[in-house]
């Protein structure tokens, strides 16, 4: 293996897309299972492979520089937006190590009121790593096999329609539950088990 930095493979546009989110996926994926299992050294090797994985640092560039609404806003460093040429220089060169860049203080207005809170905001390639961290560590059980757990709830109104759901979702299952537990005692009291 040649120790010289290799040119890209290809160019923004034509990353596979489809396939590195799906390679992220199944890795999240046996995170999720090794977690359940209680497994933690697989857990702590699977989220550094995560991490250190072409197709996840592909993914955290693209929503940080790409995606997000917050994509054009500046750090210390001024750097507003990425040509599709620095997008895939940022993904190569993407890595969890060393200290992060000092975030630009903005202060903002509280609602409702005349005082002001701070606002910091990290430069690009600190929030891609952020970005990428996140996906090693959210546990995502909704995405990863089971249709109906719900690991993290989003904040705001969303939060309230997710309470919601839970709480139908709970009545439903307890009112399934003690159907089957009634089928089966009066079953059993018959005599035919």
């Amino acid at each position: 293996m040649s120790t010289v930095a290799q040119p890209p493979m290809y160019g923004w546009d034509l990353i596979p897309w489809k396939k590195h989110r799906r390679s992220v996926f199944k890795l999240q994926k046996r995170i999720y299972r090794a977690t359940l299992q209680g497994n933690g050294k697989s857990v702590r090797k699977l989220q550094r492979l995560l991490m250190s994985s072409r197709a996840a640092r592909f993914l955290a560039v693209r929503r940080v520089a790409q995606d997000n609404a917050g994509k054009k806003t500046a750090g210390v460093d001024g750097v507003k937006s990425l040509t599709k040429h620095q997008r895939l220089r940022m993904a190569q060169s993407l890595r969890i190590d060393g200290s992060a860049k000092p975030v630009r203080r903005v202060w903002i207005d509280k609602p409702d009121s005349e005082e002001k809170r701070p606002l910091g905001i990290p430069v690009m390639v600190n929030r891609a790593r952020q970005t990428l961290v996140k996906e090693a560590l959210e546990l995502n059980g909704k995405r990863a096999s089971k249709p109906i757990v719900m690991v993290f709830v989003r904040v705001g109104p969303a939060m309230m329609r997710s309470q919601q759901f839970l709480r139908r979702l709970s009545k439903q299952r307890n009112t399934r539950l003690m159907r089957t537990s009634r089928n089966a005692t009066t079953e059993s009291s018959k005599g035919r088990f």
